[in-house]
């Protein structure tokens, strides 16, 4: 499809959503060290990577730039208070962090407001290639999986997140919202952190957030749906991280198919057993458990002390030939989302 002519070059609108302040239609996107001025009109949609109640994620490419890939996140510009809070705080974390190149945070292009039809808000990212909440359940579908290969790429996996979330600490920010969906994953076997929409800063010397407790309710540790709920600090994302491997482990979320209360009582009483599969190491059972203390005060203090557990420690730089085989096989072994999405 020929490129729509735009004319001589325009300086980009700039609108005020709220507490928004980004570009209308035109915008400048950094891109791999390449400076691109682009309009909304150009992106062209090669395939839908995921939607949601937040909106949809779809894979662009520009017209005029082929070999321009990226990941754009739209969403719906809302008027609810909540809504606006949580797209300003997906959007200023991500330009925060996302444009420090950090190795496993997605890297942040650029932002515009498509006033289209209905106001959307593109936030465009780092395209990978698959969530690990998509991957390990390709991966549990196959027969051929070599648990040896898994555990490699489970100690990677936690050693790229983990980085990312302690990366996140030195900025004085949580996450609050860790779970395979939001970890994401590309054919180099490498691991990013996603998704910022409930993300807080901490408070001055303490690993604790300002404001109410949020997250997704599945993921939430024993301490914050008690009755004495305590305040949410870096311990309740370690408890993330260590469900979400145990769910990537096991093929299943723990409290799937449950309703808000149902879930609530479970996490109340769930006691952990790591599965016994004798070739997940003995180093990955024993974090995934230390990860999973219903005790809050007995799980590690410091993202440093997971990061120097031998495993994770020992992870390479970068990934081996066998472990970029064993994630590019499940990637293409991934059926397409059904839904099919025109961009208009």
């Amino acid at each position: 499809m020929a490129a729509p002519q735009i004319g001589a070059p325009r300086r980009p609108e700039r609108r005020r959503r709220g507490n928004l302040q980004v570009p209308s239609l035109m915008t400048t996107l950094h891109y791999d060290g390449q400076t691109i001025e682009t309009t909304t009109e150009q992106f062209d949609t090669l395939r839908v990577l995921g939607s949601g109640c937040y909106g949809t994620v779809l894979a662009v490419t520009i017209q005029d730039h082929p070999n321009v890939q990226m990941a754009v996140k739209k969403i719906k510009l809302e008027t609810q208070e909540e809504r606006q809070a949580s797209t300003y705080t997906d959007l200023t974390t991500i330009q925060n962090v996302g444009s420090k190149n950090y190795p496993y945070i997605i890297s942040y292009y650029g932002a515009v407001i498509d006033t289209r039809e209905v106001g959307e808000l593109l936030i465009c990212v780092e395209l990978m290639d698959a969530s690990m909440e998509r991957f390990y359940h390709t991966m549990h579908s196959l027969d051929s999986v070599s648990y040896t290969d898994l555990d490699h790429v489970l100690c990677r996996l936690t050693h790229n997140i983990t980085s990312a979330l302690h990366f996140l600490k030195t900025c004085r920010i949580l996450h609050r919202d860790v779970k395979p969906q939001n970890m994401l994953v590309n054919k180099q076997a490498v691991f990013k952190l996603c998704d910022f929409g409930i993300s807080r800063q901490m408070r001055l010397s303490k690993s604790v957030g300002i404001g109410t407790v949020q997250g997704t309710e599945a993921y939430l540790p024993p301490e914050l749906i008690s009755d004495s709920a305590q305040p949410y600090g870096i311990r309740a994302d370690m408890w993330a991280l260590g469900l979400s491997l145990f769910e990537i482990i096991v093929g299943k979320q723990p409290f799937a198919n449950m309703n808000s209360f149902q879930t609530m009582i479970a996490i109340r009483s769930w006691i952990p057993t790591v599965p016994t599969n004798p070739k997940i190491s003995n180093d990955m059972k024993h974090l995934i458990t230390y990860l999973l203390k219903r005790n809050v005060e007995e799980r590690p203090s410091t993202y440093v002390e997971i990061l120097e557990v031998p495993s994770i420690k020992n992870v390479s730089t970068n990934p081996s030939d066998e472990e970029i085989t064993f994630v590019t096989n499940i990637l293409h072994n991934i059926p397409p989302l059904n839904e099919q999405y025109q961009y208009v």
